[in-house]
């Protein structure tokens, strides 16, 4: 019997370098019914040159522009989906993954069908044997405040860097909401899998390799004025769409306690008006 075919994402922002180094990594994995797809987001360097070049078997799609991680991202969703394939894994490019990563997560889809949604245990790329998160993180609701999972548990989203989607989520609930440019859009696709009774899980076994953080959506960014304008966009936008009033005041009172304690008080005009652009808009 043929197993489930499973197309991968991959999204490329003028990082080829790491994007080449996941795909050699995805030639060992041991399951045996899948394509690739990479998305360049509009990349300013050669990456499509050199990805090419090493992989003239796999396609990659040209983005005009830049639109963001769902909008990247949704273009090999909506590639695959016309192909009719039967799940979809949205890789980061910056992961190396484990020879049984994606055999583990459609194993644990097929033998629960409510599950909508899977992910991986990610670890920490330098120091393999460290958790970085378990499949995703916990999430309060009111606030929009995330924290990654660290031990074996139940987490409230999935993070986007490893997520195996079941086509019947996206058929049901469409796409990634491409109103978050980058951070959140994980966040809200799960909840909206989750009110339409989908059930989100991790493999255990399926083990992914991440330089980056699992989430950009905590308070611990701050590493250029462009990230924190974009994260506090999303952050609003979150809010405006799963929270209240009360949730808005109470993280712009959040996220300026916290520049304060890190000394980056110049920062606060910045936060607060994103937060309020995401949520306006």
């Amino acid at each position: 019997m043929m197993e489930p075919r499973v197309g991968i994402v991959i999204l490329n922002w003028n990082g080829w370098q790491d994007t080449v180094e996941c795909l050699n990594s995805l030639q060992g994995l041991s399951y045996p019914n899948f394509e690739i797809i990479v998305v360049d987001n509009a990349s300013t360097n050669d990456s499509v040159k050199q990805i090419r070049k090493r992989f003239p078997n796999i396609h990659v799609i040209e983005s005009p522009d830049n639109g963001g991680f769902a909008k990247g991202n949704n273009l090999g969703i909506k590639a695959f989906m016309a192909a009719g394939v039967d799940y979809i894994w949205l890789l980061n490019n910056d992961t190396t993954v484990s020879t049984l990563a994606l055999t583990e997560m459609v194993r644990l889809a097929q033998n629960d069908q409510r599950l909508g949604i899977v992910g991986s245990v990610l670890y920490e790329y330098d120091r393999p044997g460290v958790i970085q998160a378990w499949g995703g993180g916990s999430l309060n609701h009111l606030f929009g405040l995330t924290k990654d999972l660290k031990r074996p548990g139940v987490p409230n989203y999935i993070t986007g860097a490893s997520m195996l989607i079941n086509s019947r989520v996206l058929i049901d609930i469409g796409f990634l909401e491409e109103a978050y440019f980058f951070y959140m859009e994980d966040v809200d696709f799960c909840l909206r899998a989750i009110e339409k009774g989908f059930l989100i899980g991790v493999a255990s076994r399926s083990r992914v390799f991440h330089k980056g953080s699992s989430s950009l959506n905590n308070e611990k960014i701050g590493k250029s004025v462009i990230s924190d304008m974009l994260f506090s966009e999303s952050v609003g936008k979150y809010l405006r769409r799963n929270s209240n009033l009360i949730g808005l005041l109470g993280r712009i009172f959040i996220m300026t306690l916290s520049r304060i304690f890190r000394g980056e008080t110049g920062r606060i005009p910045i936060v607060v008006n994103g937060v309020l652009c995401g949520y306006i808009k």
